[in-house]
């Protein structure tokens, strides 16, 4: 479905990904013209507390905007996060919000949890009775954090 991308480099490398991300995705793009890209970044709490990020992001929404990358990158971004640690974001860098589309996504509901713990389970090969299954869903209040707990 997707690939996913850890670093363990050195302070270096990290250093020159940071400062041309932007040449990155345009030539990843331009050597894939066909695709296009999504890029989560999910849960960024960790990332909320320094300015460093939201500088970073804001900088290189701004890059991409330019003429070298406009219309050459095909990518988009999704954040997710608790709304207070976005709020955190924009704290350090007011400009940082303006770069967004806002979605607020609704609590799951019973029918949605209750689908995701029986394909989970079953997937794994676990069998789950119907108890466990209530408990699970009961507890978890619809929120996307708890069903993974």
């Amino acid at each position: 479905m997707g690939n996913t991308l850890k670093f363990k480099q050195s302070e270096k490398t990290m250093d020159v990904l940071r400062t041309h991300f932007a040449s990155f995705l345009t030539e990843l793009s331009q050597s894939a013209p066909e695709k296009s890209f999504i890029i989560v970044i999910d849960d960024v709490n960790g990332l909320s507390q320094t300015q460093d990020f939201a500088n970073w992001y804001k900088s290189l929404a701004d890059t991409l905007a330019l003429t070298d990358h406009y219309g050459k990158t095909k990518v988009a971004f999704i954040l997710t996060s608790y709304p207070d640690k976005l709020n955190k974001l924009h704290e350090h860098n007011p400009s940082f919000s303006r770069i967004f589309h806002h979605y607020d996504l609704p609590e799951l509901n019973e029918d949605e949890i209750r689908e995701f713990y029986m394909e989970n389970f079953e997937l794994a090969q676990i069998k789950i009775d119907n108890q466990s299954l209530y408990l699970m869903n009961y507890y978890c209040s619809g929120m996307p954090t708890m069903i993974r707990k």
